[in-house]
């Protein structure tokens, strides 16, 4: 047989070698497109950020760093040590822009993440997955001259900006009033920011509409007024949008003078106040409508161990005195709208002194243990009364318990009802004595004082009943504050023919109350006059 003989076939890169050599030259194009692209893509996304950055600053100031790390897989860059270098002094810089008035800048570290690989083209819009702030340090102008005019401040080269997550850690912002100023008039330590979907598109847009979500807790807030009168500190504080409930650990209203360097600096009497408080809680609370709304609205508050001490010292021009609405009234009239269910106050504290023309030594009444609990708190509803229950005790004595009812009307309209309960008369003597000249001699007992009266912005009307027993009082000297021969003897002729040494409950003298208002006064002194009008008749003085 013979043999057959078959033709080989070619190999198979030459029965292939068009496609082959399309393919590599295909993938040598991509490969070296993709190592252009990303050696370019890093610098690019790295002037990308910089320029996004560097935008808002104007001529005066530039943005400075200590080293900068960009990634392409995922998109990412880090900033290290970034600064505001001011190229000139920031109270001769040119401030025309709401940017402007940041006067420094400085943070430790600034990651960006997950940025869309296509924004690195697009000039309009800059999508980021999330942006991380270490350890910011801002210093702002809060109030600037008057002859500043803040301007837009020509073309925004990015139109929108979206961040799925901006995060701020241990943020410290210092608040100047001027432009020169080197020590600050308010600040916040140790922020803790966070906010989820961030979107910054146009600066008048609403507050929800920049970030649907976001918390927020700071450490300390300080803030001085303008006229170095008092400094406000503001302890731990935390708010979240989603459980709208603000908190705050502690808070105080500091006075940077004394009673008595107060009225001098101003140049007349005026209330000194000194204010502290536990932990405060408003829940429900609506960040959207307080900032942008106009309405004050929360489900209800809870404030503890709220201590309020105030001072006034007459031994100063007494002020040019005006009118002064009731607070009832000024509520309805409150440009804002109000709305709160209620609000409780526990474990608090009012004390008033004050030292009278001519005194070193001051009177003071105390309201210690107070417990008050407030209801329907509005301003909209002249139909619908705030009510309050309010129990104490008075000069950390006596058992004192006050019923209010407030309207809602121009009117000022309100009612008040009280009683207070048994107690040693002689307590008094710390108020009586420099600021009455007067003094209770001992086994004055009161069995209890029960009033209720009527008012308005023109008058109060009702009645005080005084059940008291052994009352005698005694003149004393308004230099010595002690008794005097001549004293002895107005004693003598009060405590014969006015004061009435006791008030028989089977057979009372009850105090009428027809008063009316001096408008010039507030409305603490009405009360108190009005309550002094059924005293008198009741005690005969």
């Amino acid at each position: 047989m013979q043999p057959q003989y078959t033709e080989q076939s070619p190999p198979f890169w030459q029965r292939h070698r068009k496609g082959i050599i399309i393919t590599s030259v295909i993938f040598l194009v991509f490969a070296a497109g993709g190592f252009f692209l990303y050696n370019s893509a890093e610098k690019m996304l790295e002037d990308r950020f910089l320029q996004a950055i560097d935008e808002p600053l104007g001529p005066d100031r530039e943005w400075v760093y200590d080293d900068i790390d960009v990634g392409i897989f995922p998109p990412r860059l880090t900033i290290y040590g970034l600064k505001i270098r001011n190229l000139v002094p920031f109270e001769d810089q040119r401030l025309e822009r709401e940017a402007d008035a940041v006067r420094d800048f400085r943070a430790e570290q600034i990651e960006v993440k997950s940025v869309g690989f296509g924004d690195l083209i697009r000039s309009a819009e800059l999508h980021i997955g999330s942006v991380m702030v270490h350890s910011p340090e801002i210093a702002v102008l809060f109030r600037p001259t008057t002859d500043i005019d803040f301007q837009n401040g020509g073309d925004q080269v990015l139109e929108k900006i979206t961040v799925s997550e901006l995060e701020i850690i241990n943020g410290n912002i210092d608040v100047f009033a001027y432009r020169a100023d080197q020590e600050s008039v308010a600040d916040i330590k140790g922020m803790n920011l966070f906010i989820d979907d961030f979107t910054y598109q146009d600066s008048n847009r609403l507050l929800r509409d920049w970030a649907p979500y976001f918390s927020v807790q700071l450490e300390s807030l300080s803030a001085k007024f303008p006229d170095e009168t008092y400094q406000v500190k503001i302890g731990q504080t935390s708010y979240d949008s989603n459980d709208q409930k603000l908190r705050i650990n502690n808070g105080k209203l500091m006075p940077l003078l004394s009673p008595q360097e107060l009225p001098e600096k101003i140049g007349e009497e005026v209330d000194h106040f000194d204010i502290e408080s536990g932990v405060i809680e408003i829940h429900g609370v609506d960040a959207d409508s307080w900032i942008e709304s106009r309405l004050l609205h929360a489900d209800y508050a809870t404030l503890d161990s709220l201590q309020l001490r105030i001072s006034r010292d007459k031994n100063y021009p007494d002020k040019e005195r005006t009118k002064r609405p009731l607070p009832a009234v000024m509520l309805k009239n409150f440009p804002y709208s109000v709305a709160l269910d209620s609000i409780r106050w526990t474990n608090g504290l009012i004390s008033y002194r004050q030292w009278k023309e001519g005194q070193d030594q001051y009177g003071e009444v105390t309201f210690n243990e107070i417990d008050l609990a407030m209801k329907n708190i509005q301003n909209r509803d002249e139909s619908e009364p705030v009510t309050a229950v309010a129990k104490t005790k008075l000069m950390d004595k006596s058992d004192f318990e006050v019923d209010f009812s407030f309207m809602m009307d121009d009117s000022g309209k309100h009612d008040i009802s009280g009683r207070l309960s048994s107690m040693d008369l002689t307590a008094f003597n710390s108020v009586f004595s420099p600021l009455a000249f007067m003094k209770i001699q001992d086994d004055a007992v009161l069995d209890y004082l029960e009033f209720d009266f009527r008012a308005n912005d023109e008058k109060a009307t009702g009645n005080v009943t005084m059940i008291y027993d052994g009352l005698s009082v005694r003149k004393l000297n308004e230099d010595t504050l002690e008794e005097s021969t001549s004293t002895r003897l107005v004693s003598f002729v009060a405590n014969l023919t006015s004061v009435r040494s006791d008030n028989d409950e089977d057979d009372p003298r009850i105090g009428e109350i027809d008063l009316e208002r001096d408008k010039e006064r507030s409305m603490f002194t009405y009360w108190w006059h009005t309550l002094r009008e059924g005293l008198k008749e009741s005690v005969g003085m």
